[in-house]
């Protein structure tokens, strides 16, 4: 860069560097700052069709007259750079070097007002790292999958060496290259099990596939559980910005998605004394639930299990019976529903609430479906009620009748599924699910059969609402335990609900409708708890109470409760 007159210290840069969503925040960044009027300059890897894509002014690759034309300015350096280093045993500068030059000069000559460029691989010694950047970009590190929690991640950067450093480097080839996704695509199962089937999903034959690293990974696991939960710890700023520490646990029986995003309040020292429960632990949500009690009662941590994306769970996911196909007894149902208090209904891969084959007179039950799972082989879909919110609240009260305790009595919150660190949930600013699918142009991957589900599939969706007293992990977590959240696809609406019998005549249109809820919430409970001791004189208070409230003053409700309590 000095024989070319360092061209990368002629105009600020801005530096993006992580795991996943690189490219895509550098593109979010560059678009926000051309939309206040700056010349801008992009430099992104890898590219899809034309190498131009990696560079781009103003927003469109470089033409092909000002490529070769930086090219042919650069060149006679680049051979002498690269006879210089043969000469004295080295090797030459490599692809990507050699575009990150062109990069740099093309900016200056342009010029630009500021350039934004995309790491490529290693931080530090990344060859983008000759500029000096006026501002350091990190992506968020989502951590997914606790089976690989950070093992990619770890592998890909730190893995040089030793047992599994051969696949680290096909690993490294495979995402260098914009072929991450295949490396995914062999951990998936081939299914043999249809969906609507009853039959023990968990076969043999039917489980994700196993990626070649010593004893599955664990030290590397043990090191991102570590650097997680720290900067998790590092970012939780309590009344301001809450960061929750889980992970996901990834249960695909048979392409049947069981996923389960546990979360928990504890704070990162507490975390660090468990490592979380995958499903290569055990496929078996009961084997989870199992392992929640009993590291809540070692750790002193709190738990949730959040089931996530029952839309191609192919039944399962809320079941007749137990996934064993035990049937549900008191206690089981009980298990399931301290657990699992709240259920995710819609996300970046579809809606979970309600389905046009299972709910027919709702015309809107085909907002956001999505047909495909997670798997190599492809099955017809099939919307069953156990994959459905709405048709598992009845089957909950159908068990309930049975057994005398409800399974699926939950909330119901939204998500997005990201895997790049960046949760948008806007329709008119979505940024895609995976690493790469931010923009029109790379939301189809070049070969992919045109079954195959790709960025074009995916739902901008959703928002998890909490009602909270205070923006703290323990205030949070307490929502989720009694059910005090709801969902949006995406608006960011405020709602509160109050239901029961007996509201007085205009409550709904009361500036003080929440304090009349209230109130009457807590007479009801007094009521609920009196009438196990005797129900005909709280039976009596119930008349009394409707005569009190019949205009609607909120202090006479407030004297009702007083006298009653």
């Amino acid at each position: 860069m000095e024989l070319l007159g360092d061209p990368q210290r002629a105009y600020p840069v801005i530096q993006v560097a992580g795991t996943n969503g690189k490219t895509s925040t550098a593109r979010m960044i560059e678009s926000m700052l051309r939309a206040y009027g700056l010349r801008t300059g992009l430099f992104t890897s890898p590219h899809l069709v034309d190498a131009r894509e990696r560079i781009r002014l103003d927003g469109e690759p470089v033409t092909a007259e000002r490529l070769v034309d930086t090219w042919n300015d650069i060149e006679p350096y680049v051979r002498l750079v690269d006879k210089n280093s043969t000469d004295a045993g080295g090797v030459p500068l490599s692809y990507f070097e050699v575009f990150t030059s062109l990069a740099y000069a093309a900016f200056a000559d342009a010029p630009v007002d500021v350039a934004v460029i995309e790491v490529g691989m290693g931080g530090t010694w990344d060859a983008t790292s000759v500029a000096a950047a006026s501002v350091a970009v990190i992506t968020p590190i989502g951590m997914d999958h606790a089976e690989y929690l950070g093992v990619v991640r770890k592998a890909y950067f730190d893995l040089k060496e030793g047992p599994g450093a051969a696949f680290a480097d096909q690993l490294r080839a495979a995402v260098d290259s914009g072929n991450g996704a295949k490396i995914f695509s062999s951990v998936l199962p081939a299914s043999t099990v249809e969906s609507g089937e009853t039959r023990d999903p968990v076969t043999p034959d039917g489980q994700p596939n196993v990626l070649p690293f010593e004893n599955g990974g664990e030290t590397l696991r043990a090191d991102a559980w570590e650097e997680t939960t720290i900067a998790a710890d590092r970012h939780n700023e309590p009344g301001r910005f809450t960061a929750m520490i889980g992970w996901e646990w990834s249960s695909l029986p048979n392409g049947a998605n069981l996923h389960r995003v546990v979360m928990t309040s504890a704070d990162g020292e507490t975390a660090r004394k468990f490592m979380p429960y995958g499903s290569n632990d055990s496929p078996y949500p009961d084997d989870l639930w199992a392992w929640l009690d009993k590291t809540e009662q070692e750790s002193g941590a709190s738990f949730v299990a959040i089931p996530h994306n029952p839309n191609i769970s192919k039944g399962y996911m809320f079941g007749a019976t137990s996934l064993n196909e035990a049937p549900y007894t008191t206690e089981s149902a009980r298990t399931r529903a301290r657990w699992e208090p709240v259920a995710e209904v819609t996300q970046y891969k579809g809606d979970s609430e309600a389905h046009p084959d299972l709910s027919p007179e709702d015309e809107f039950a085909d907002f956001e479906t999505y047909d495909s799972y997670i798997q190599t082989n492809r099955q017809e879909y099939k919307a069953n009620v156990g994959d459905y919110a709405r048709s598992a609240l009845r089957r909950g009260l159908e068990i309930e009748e049975k057994v005398g305790a409800n399974p699926y009595k939950f909330g119901m919150i939204g998500a997005t599924d990201s895997h790049s660190g960046l949760a948008a949930a806007e329709e008119d600013n979505f940024w895609g699910k995976m690493a790469r699918d931010s923009t029109p142009e790379t939301k189809s991957r070049p070969g992919d059969n045109p079954e195959t589900r790709d960025g074009w599939n995916m739902s901008a969706s959703g928002i998890a609402a909490v009602w909270a007293p205070e923006n703290t992990r323990e205030a949070i977590y307490a929502a989720f335990k009694r059910k005090e959240v709801y969902a949006t696809s995406g608006p960011r609406m405020r709602v509160q609900l109050f239901a029961g019998w007996s509201f007085p005549s205009g409550a709904e249109e009361a500036d003080d409708f929440a304090a009349i809820g209230t109130i009457l919430g807590e007479i009801g409970l007094h009521q609920y708890l009196k009438a196990s001791f005797d129900r005909s004189e709280a039976n009596q208070e119930q008349t009394e109470l409707v005569a009190v409230a019949a205009g609607n003053p909120l202090l006479q409700l407030q004297e009702a409760k007083t006298q009653m309590v």
